[in-house]
């Protein structure tokens, strides 16, 4: 079967997540040589604060009030459990849906459409015998429909990264408190519980490993990549995005068995911190996305420049007011098409996420670059299919374009 194809949102996560780790790994460069960071790169260092995979097991357990072997005692727990919260990430606030689709059929170019739709409907009242009217403002409406039902559908897959984090979240864990395992719900989890991981289970939370038996992971919902990485409790990196003592909340054991200290739940955790991130900041430009926006930024400034010189000439002509506003509102939409400024931040996003992964590579080589070879394949169907639509909606809107410079071209003759 072909692989599951990465919504908007796993994209945008793991774009993130590669950021996160390119800054912080350039950070801890530059803080070695004594240079200052750029502001990307303290942010990156002040958002995660984990610092236990560069501590012995026993420095990492006192750090939290815990043992190795006996983990946390009630005492200490009830004070964890009072300062940390229960071990869940906090639920994004939602724009309501009907807000999201009005904001795409109103947009610049989609309230253009729609003022030609009004028009054509207008013109086509004033004189029912050409139908031509109609029959264009019922194809200018149905065009700005189906592209804000395109670009909503896009958006609202984009707006649900931390929808499905509430699965990551095993029901049950086991927990080792009072030198006792037990079995606990996964939410009661807190910074220093010493907890046990199986083949097949759910990472309750961000764990240093304190120590395992063929303990392997899978790292997908962060990093986008499906091969299974060895986690021990011995690290040589200093970067914790990369450590490999250390394994983070929402990924998957894939093999063997391990113990590890709590170290973050809920929001701290790094997927927490990476969701929040995602979701509350705007999108980094890459060169490509400016050069993209310069162009559209042309090509408008152009269209409208032709549609309102064409406007005045019409009025200079006498031309019929509805009519000529009609037509000159044609030029502009033939000339920047509905969709072109979707289809170009579709492109942009692409980079971004391609951009950041390639980043991601420092973590692993071999397996992790055949991974992105696959993620890439992927944003590049999902890029094909937005051109091809793209390119539905310019014949379209083209053929719109022709029919309004003909029905010109005969006025003016029974004018001559």
């Amino acid at each position: 079967m072909p692989p599951k194809k990465a919504s908007a949102g796993d994209n945008a996560l793991v774009a993130q997540h590669s950021r996160t780790s390119a800054e912080l790994a350039t950070g801890i460069d530059k803080e070695r040589a004594g240079q200052a960071k750029t502001k990307g790169e303290a942010k990156a260092a002040d958002d995660i604060t984990i610092d236990e995979h560069l501590m012995t097991n026993e420095q990492a357990a006192a750090k939290w009030g815990s043992s190795v072997d006996a983990g946390l005692t009630d005492a200490v727990y009830q004070k964890s459990l009072a300062e940390w919260g229960l071990n869940m990430l906090t639920p994004p606030k939602k724009t309501p849906l009907i807000l999201i689709f009005l904001g795409h059929l109103t947009g610049f170019f989609s309230l253009l459409l729609w003022g030609a739709c009004i028009l054509c409907f207008i013109a086509y009242g004033l004189s029912p015998a050409d139908v031509e009217n109609m029959y264009l403002g019922i194809v200018l409406g149905a065009v700005t429909l189906v592209t804000g039902l395109f670009s909503f559908y896009q958006d609202y897959q984009s707006a649900a990264v931390m929808e499905g984090f509430k699965n990551f979240l095993p029901p049950k864990t086991n927990v080792v408190r009072n030198g006792k395992e037990s079995s606990i719900p996964a939410v009661e989890l807190v910074p220093g519980d010493v907890v046990h991981v199986k083949s097949g289970d759910k990472i309750p939370s961000d764990l240093r490993i304190l120590r395992a038996t063929n303990f392997k992971i899978n790292n997908s919902s962060l990093t986008g990549e499906s091969l299974p990485l060895k986690r021990t409790h011995e690290n040589e990196k200093e970067n914790p995005l990369e450590a490999t003592n250390l394994a983070f909340f929402g990924t998957l054991c894939e093999s063997g068995n391990a113990y590890g200290i709590v170290v973050a739940t809920g929001d701290n955790t790094v997927i927490g911190t990476i969701a929040k991130l995602t979701t509350s900041t705007g999108n980094v430009e890459t060169p490509i996305a400016q050069e993209i926006h310069h162009f559209i930024t042309i090509i408008s400034s152009v269209a409208i420049f032709l549609g309102v010189t064409f406007l005045i000439i019409g009025f200079v002509m006498g031309l019929p007011p509805i009519q000529n506003l009609v037509f000159a509102i044609g030029i502009i939409v033939a000339n920047v098409p509905v969709g072109s400024a979707r289809h170009c931040d579709r492109i942009a996003d692409a980079d971004r996420q391609t951009y950041g992964q390639e980043e991601g590579t420092r973590e692993e080589s071999g397996g992790r670059r055949d991974a992105g070879f696959h993620h890439g394949y992927r944003l590049g169907q999902d890029r094909h299919a937005d051109a091809e639509h793209h390119d539905c909606q310019a014949r379209v809107l083209q053929r719109s374009s022709e029919g309004f410079r003909a029905r010109q071209v005969r006025f003016l003759r029974s004018r001559g």
